[in-house]
């Protein structure tokens, strides 16, 4: 059940990044590309953290999903956030996609 409501949470991200993004885009062009690529390094390594780090670290199951999942969602976040700086709907996407995916595949 908590899953599913990370999730929604993520439908939610897109919805709004589609609702407010659009228009001209808060910085120049460099300065988005810039924080995309740092946004999304942190999103990847996070991740791999949840994935590879994590499981070594604590050994209650339903803490170490609850604790996954909440690592992957803040990449949803990450991509709200620029949407909302950049005023490029797509960031949800392509931070929400993933995320979503890696809570699916939360055990």
């Amino acid at each position: 059940m908590i899953k599913l409501a990370f999730m929604m949470s993520i439908v939610l991200y897109v919805a709004i990044g589609f609702l407010l993004g659009g228009g001209e885009a808060s910085f120049p062009p460099a300065t988005a590309h810039t924080l995309t690529l740092a946004l999304g390094g942190v999103f990847v390594l996070q991740a791999l953290f949840a994935l590879l780090v994590l499981p070594r670290l604590m050994s209650n199951r339903a803490s170490l999903s609850l604790v996954r999942i909440a690592v992957y969602e803040s990449g949803a976040i990450m991509g709200l956030v620029l949407t909302l700086l950049t005023h490029n709907p797509m960031f949800t996407l392509y931070f929400g996609v993933p995320a979503f995916l890696l809570i699916a595949l939360t055990p």
